[in-house]
């Protein structure tokens, strides 16, 4: 290494060294001008691991708080040790030290053995800092046992009589002081603040306060604790704080919840204690004997009033049952106040008074207490009463106990707004449900109306039919709970349960078509005039066809003669034109032809028939109009019953017959020169008119025998 290097690094050690002694010397320059100690708290660990009795682990504490400083925490394992030494408590004097158990119950230390009556060393745990302002925390630690009468569980003392105004604190976390022949917290002119004290079979009382050497304070926010004295006035007695005012000019103040002065002693004494303000009360003055003691007041109830269920239908009351409808009831504190822990169980009576509490509800504490009423849960068939009450109560201190104000009711809806009416009233009614049917795009007819709707819950419907509404080019199919097919779906004559508003929807699919028979028409015989004639045929549906379901057939069909001239014979294709059926059912047809009246024609008398079964074919309609929902069957009989595959009419003609005309060559008037002709016709006409005179014989004959 080089000397330059090495006078270099000297150089850098040079700097460091006395950069740490420039800031050393300003800290404690900062400590001289401002009073603030420099201090490094730490947490010092009471080792227990050698330790098996509660007097060795007592040990261990000692040793670990002789080596903390002010400003550390003694940190003490759970478990029980046993404080005394020599019969004295701990004493750590003026160390500014915190302590850290592991829980109240958990860390405890024990006093049973402590023997001392002397005040310095008689109490489990005693603390003394004298004119200055330290906050010194004590958690999570049970001080139990304290042996003599003089055996506090925790006593901290500060004399401040040189500086009057400076005063140190100890605060309580989670510390529980439990049957210490003295008070559990001993405070002498000090300050103390409980956040969470627990004070049980002290014989003092939970915390006592004294003023010997400068102003003393106790605020409990937190504070429980179950000391009595005979001498309070309550009918509790309990006492939670003691204080022996001296005659001194300075002043005690001490305050936790709910705060009362239950008992006082004062002889030759100025001494008085004053609430100011609510729960804090500050002793001034002094004398001979000047001692206060500081309970609870008595407790209080509160009984909710009654509320009322109302039923109807139509506006008209109907009877309920017990118990019929639930209610819920809440409690909300504020102001101070002090949850109960009620367990609420409301009941309701068949007359409907509704009882919200089943006895009164004690309270301990000064505050508001409110309770929130409301109906809960849902009674099928009935509706619900959604609106809510809040009773509220005030609780306040009196003499010696305290007193609730009568309750303040007020009705808010569901969503929290203000209504009028301060009666507890729930109004609830009976529902019926309507069921109804919509046609869903019938195009004739209306839908039917249910006369039984509305219903009561669960009663029972039955599905009414659809013969009243059709709908061009489609065919009634049954209903459905939605439009479109895709709810529940029900036939006619079917039933269901009534649980809510129901509207069935018609569900229709296209109509099936079929065309009508052809018919083949045939004519014998020569008829000169077949050109011009016309053969008619007519079809005639039964009465009993299903009323409006089929549409489209011509009732009548002509086939020209033109046709059977250059066609015979000839065969008109659907010769009604093609039936569209809207209605399943079986419909069945007459087909036959209309006699004529043309000379020479004898026509067919035989007769056929149509019969269409339209029949659903028991498939799901997706979309409410699908076609090909049904099927249909046509068949075609002649009158013999057998199956034919068209009508066929034949007709015959016969040409009339004409009368054989005179030839002009064969008159029987004698031509001029035949003799033989003129005697042959005399001859005829001699015979023809014997003939006459004979029949006129016979007829007059007759006539005269009548």
């Amino acid at each position: 290494m080089s000397k330059k290097t090495g006078c270099t690094n000297v150089h850098k050690r040079g700097h460091r060294a006395l950069t740490a002694v420039l800031m050393i010397c300003m800290a404690l320059s900062l400590s001289v001008f401002t009073g603030v100690q420099m201090a490094f708290a730490a947490d010092i660990p009471v080792d227990i691991s050698g330790a098996t009795t509660d007097l060795q682990r007592g040990a261990a504490l000692r040793a670990a708080i002789s080596t903390a400083v002010d400003g550390d925490t003694v940190v003490i394992p759970a478990g029980t040790y046993d404080v005394a030494s020599g019969g004295a408590g701990i004493n750590v004097g003026a160390k500014a030290i915190n302590l850290r158990g592991a829980g109240s119950g958990q860390t405890i230390l024990d006093g049973s053995h402590i023997t001392s009556t002397a005040a310095a060393y008689a109490a489990i745990f005693k603390q003394r800092i004298d004119d200055t302002s330290k906050t010194i925390t004590y958690s999570g630690i049970t001080f139990q046992n304290g042996g003599t009468n003089k055996s506090s569980g925790i006593d901290f003392l500060c004399y401040h009589d040189a500086t009057p105004s400076v005063s140190s604190t100890l605060v309580l976390n989670d510390i529980a002081v439990i049957g210490n022949k003295n008070a559990g917290v001993n405070i002498n002119s000090a300050k103390v603040i409980a956040n969470g004290l627990q004070s049980s079979g002290n014989a003092v009382a939970g915390v006592s306060i004294g003023d010997l050497h400068g102003s003393a304070s106790f605020v409990g926010n937190d504070y429980s604790f179950t000391e009595t004295k005979s001498m309070a006035s309550t009918v509790n007695q309990k006492v939670g704080v003691y204080i022996d005012k001296a005659n001194t000019a300075y002043t005690v103040s001490a305050s936790y919840k709910d705060a009362m002065k239950v008992a006082q002693s004062v002889f030759w004494s100025s001494a008085k204690a004053t609430e100011t303000p609510v729960d804090n009360f500050v002793v001034t003055g002094g004398g001979i004997s000047s001692l206060f003691y500081l309970g609870l007041p008595d407790p209080t109830s509160i009984t909710l009033p009654t509320g009322l269920k109302t039923l109807t239908e139509d506006g008209t009351a109907i009877p309920m049952t017990e118990n019929q409808f639930s209610f819920d009831v809440s409690e909300a504190v504020s102001n101070g106040a002090v949850a109960t822990g009620t367990t609420f169980t409301p009941t309701m009576s068949a007359d409907g008074t509704i009882t919200f509490s089943a006895g009164a509800i004690p309270i301990s504490s000064a505050g508001t207490y409110t309770y929130t009423v409301r109906e809960t849960g849902t009674v099928p068939g009935y509706t619900q009463d959604t609106n809510y009450y809040e009773i509220s109560y005030v609780v306040s201190k009196g003499a010696t106990a305290l007193t609730a104000s009568s309750p303040t009711i007020t009705k808010y809806d569901s969503e929290g707004n203000l209504l009028a009416g301060t009666e507890i009233k729930f109004e609830n009614t009976r529902l019926r449900f309507a069921v109804s049917y919509d046609g869903n795009g019938n195009t004739s007819g209306t839908a039917p109306t249910d006369a039984s709707s509305p219903y009561h819950l669960d009663d029972v419907a039955t599905v009414l039919g659809g013969d009243a509404i059709s709908r061009t080019g489609y065919i009634f199919t049954g209903w459905n709970t939605e439009p479109d097919g895709t709810g529940t779906s029900y036939a006619a004559g079917t039933t269901f349960a009534v649980t809510h508003d129901v509207v069935l929807y018609a569900q229709w699919a296209s109509a099936p078509s079929v065309a009508s028979p052809n018919i083949t028409k045939t004519v014998s015989g020569s008829d000169p005039s077949l050109s011009g004639r016309t053969f008619h045929f007519t079809i005639a549906a039964n009465a009993n066809n299903p009323v409006g379901g089929e549409s489209g057939l011509s009732t009548t069909a002509d086939i020209a003669g033109s046709k059977l001239v250059d066609s015979n014979p000839y065969t008109l294709i659907a010769a009604f034109g093609t039936a569209t059926f809207t209605k399943t059912g079986t419909y069945v047809y007459t087909i036959t032809e209309t006699p004529g009246t043309d000379t020479g024609y004898t026509y067919d008398t035989s007769t056929y028939t149509w019969t269409v079964v339209v029949a659903d074919n028991g498939e799901a309609i997706a979309d409410n109009v699908e076609s090909g929902a049904f099927t249909t069957t046509a068949t075609l009989t002649n009158s013999n019953g057998s199956a034919v595959t068209t009508a066929s009419f034949a007709n015959t003609y016969t040409a009339p017959k004409i009368p054989a005309k005179i030839s002009p060559t064969s008159s029987i008037i004698p031509q001029t020169g035949d003799q033989t002709s003129l005697v042959s016709s005399i001859a005829v006409l001699l015979l023809a008119i014997s003939t006459g005179i004979v029949g006129i014989s016979l007829k007059i004959r007759r006539e005269t025998s009548r």
